[in-house]
């Protein structure tokens, strides 16, 4: 790479990106199945396409993977508590 950027910038960028992609498929009345589904994709896709940011990725790939992916585990249960709680878009609230 030959030019200096804000990693952790472009990471939360992405991942913005990726996850109201993935927000935008829960359906108007969800269960806590189907959103579960959607945000646990939406996660991986975050951790796999975030990990090519680190300097060393591509001496250890699957390590950063592994890594990502247990710092991310809490973000799903967590998503859906929100997602799911009275008051939220998933019940018709304004939005």
């Amino acid at each position: 790479m030959g030019i200096e950027y804000d990693k952790p910038r472009l990471a939360g960028i992405i991942s913005d990106a990726i996850t109201n992609h993935f927000l935008e498929m829960i359906p108007k009345s969800p269960n806590a199945e189907e959103v579960r589904k959607i945000l646990e994709e939406a996660i991986e896709v975050v951790v796999r396409t975030t990990a090519v940011l680190h300097d060393d990725f591509e001496s250890r790939p699957a390590e950063l993977l592994r890594e990502g992916r247990k710092h991310s585990k809490a973000n799903a249960d967590r998503y859906l508590k929100l997602i799911m709680s009275p008051g939220s878009k998933a019940w018709g609230g304004p939005g």
